[in-house]
């Protein structure tokens, strides 16, 4: 799942406890934007163990932040999958000490059980003069905060600010404020600019 404001989107929430686990082991991963990930990991390893998973293995990766994209641009790269497939290799490890017999051991993986509170993100795209109405974006909006009768527009209560609307626009017309975005780079700078590295939980 992807990560905003250090929690799992609550429409994923939603969506993932419609699905019941019946003890089948999983792996549970938090994608961020070189900022950090929280709450998010717990939050998403609570919700998928309250339904009946058996968590294996937690891993936190960073990806291009999707609104202040300077930010982990180009990630993830070769290193990150490298340190993925090194990764990998030890989750398979588990998976066949669990086959044979081996026991299930509770993971702690980091983040505070009061979940950090998420209000949102201020920056929401809107199409400009450019747009025609063709209703991509709305098809694979995946919160549907665009409207299919009218696509110019955005219900900024459901819209989690995600930018695939601005991301599959064949015409280039959807965008969030300019002024907005450049105060919010510099806001993040001193949280986001250091490298972070992928995490595991196993």
């Amino acid at each position: 799942v992807p990560e905003y404001g250090g929690r799992v989107p609550s429409v994923a929430i939603d969506r993932l406890k419609r699905i019941t686990g019946h003890n089948t082991p999983a792996i549970l991963v938090v994608v961020y934007g070189n900022r950090d990930y929280d709450d998010a990991l717990l939050e998403l390893k609570t919700t998928m163990e309250s339904n009946g998973f058996q968590t294996v293995a937690c891993i936190a990766c960073i990806a291009e932040h999707s609104i202040m994209r300077v930010y982990a641009k180009g990630r993830p790269d070769s290193d990150d999958e490298t340190i993925l497939k090194n990764f990998s290799e030890q989750i398979k490890t588990k998976l066949v000490q669990l086959k044979n017999g081996e026991s299930f051991t509770e993971i702690q993986v980091k983040g505070n059980a009061d979940y950090k509170i998420y209000n949102g993100v201020p920056l929401k795209p809107r199409a400009g003069k450019k747009c025609t109405q063709c209703g991509k974006c709305a098809a694979l909006c995946p919160t549907n905060a665009i409207p299919q009768e009218n696509p110019r527009m955005t219900d900024e209560s459901k819209c989690i600010s995600c930018m695939r609307c601005i991301a599959v626009c064949p015409q280039n017309a959807r965008k969030i404020n300019p002024l907005k975005l450049f105060l919010s780079i510099r806001a993040f700078k001193e949280k986001c600019e250091t490298r972070k590295e992928p995490e595991l939980f196993i």
